[in-house]
C-alpha cells in the first residue's frame, strides 16, 4: 500500500505514513454536486415554456394583433386589432362616401378618386398587416430569450 500524500510504501495495516505521517486512511474525494444551471432560477420551482415564433406569426396572419396577443403584449396587440379594424372600416366608409356621390344618389360609377383611396388605403393596410407579422415574429424571440438568459417570463 502505498501514502496518498507522499507516495511512500507503508505497510498494511499501518494507521499512519511512516515517512510523512499522514493518515494511511483511503479516503474517497466529495462526490461533486451539480448546481444550478446559467440563467436559471434558484429560488423557484416554476418552469415556464418557450413560445413559438411559428404560432405568433400563424396567429398574425388569421387575425392581426392575436401574435402580439399569445406573445404576451396585451396593449401593444390591442393597437394592432383596432387599427387594423379601424382602417377597414374607414376604407368602408370611404367607399361609401364616394360611390354615394356625398349627395345621397348612388351613381356606381369608378372614379380616379375612388382607385386612388382604394391603392392608397390598401398599401396602408397592407403594411401594417406585414409589419405587425415581424413584430410578433421579433417579440416571440424576445420573450424567448429572456426566459432563457433569467428563467422567467420578461413581461
Amino acid at each position: 500500500m502505498f501514502c496518498s500524500k507522499c507516495g511512500a510504501q507503508i505497510s498494511e495495516g499501518a494507521a499512519f505514513c511512516s515517512a510523512c505521517g499522514a493518515s494511511a486512511a483511503q479516503t474517497q474525494p466529495p462526490a461533486y454536486t451539480y448546481g444550478q444551471p446559467y440563467g436559471g432560477a434558484p429560488y423557484s420551482n416554476v418552469s415556464y415554456r418557450q413560445k413559438s415564433t411559428g404560432l405568433a406569426v400563424l396567429l398574425g396572419i388569421l387575425f392581426p394583433g392575436a401574435g402580439h396577443l399569445y406573445a404576451g403584449k396585451i396593449v401593444r396587440g390591442i393597437v394592432f386589432i383596432v387599427a387594423f379594424f379601424s382602417l377597414s372600416v374607414l376604407t368602408y366608409v370611404g367607399w361609401w362616401f364616394l360611390l354615394s356621390g356625398f349627395d345621397g344618389s348612388v351613381p356606381f360609377t369608378f372614379t380616379t378618386g375612388i382607385i386612388v383611396f382604394t391603392v392608397v388605403m390598401a398599401i396602408v393596410i397592407l403594411v401594417i398587416w406585414v409589419y405587425q407579422l415581424i413584430d410578433a415574429y421579433n417579440v416571440t424571440k424576445r420573450f424567448n430569450a429572456e426566459l432563457m438568459a433569467t428563467g422567467r417570463e420578461p413581461w
